[in-house]
């Protein structure tokens, strides 16, 4: 019974990219901590040079998916364009490995960099959502 997955490549050295939990580590997770899906939301991005990159934020919540944009660009995580971020719903969508949402806000924004001075007391300060563990461990009340 496996309750992890990686995904990576294999040869020589295998290196795995990241470790997430299959379904079945995910619902033992999810019955033992009890997390707010609603306050979830996920980030990523890819970066070719400042002219072709994206960072994507996703949420069941619109609200929290914009409120996370806003205080990443707020505390310094990222400087993005004058452009809005472009948004759109989907359904069934798979933001974890093993987790289904059934509607999830989608906000994508082009043209962003890494800032390299980032204020995280001011992230924390708007934080009332959660992206990692270790970010629901200390949720705010």
């Amino acid at each position: 019974m496996r309750i992890y997955s990686h995904v990576g490549q294999l040869g020589r050295s295998f290196r795995p990219r990241f470790v997430g939990l299959t379904e079945l580590g995910g619902a033992a997770w999810e019955a033992e901590r009890n997390p707010d899906w609603s306050k979830f939301v996920s980030d990523g991005y890819w970066y070719e040079g400042q002219l072709d990159s994206s960072l994507v934020v996703s949420s069941p919540s619109e609200e929290i998916a914009l409120k996370l944009l806003d205080s990443f660009i707020a505390a310094g995580v990222w400087t993005v364009g004058n452009a809005e971020p472009v948004h759109w719903i989907e359904e069934g969508c798979m933001l974890l490995l093993w987790k289904k949402f059934d509607l999830v806000h989608h906000f994508e924004v082009s043209s962003f960099e890494y800032c390299a001075q980032t204020n995280w007391s001011l992230y924390e300060e708007r934080r009332f959502w959660w992206r990692t563990t270790t970010e629901l461990l200390n949720l705010p009340s």
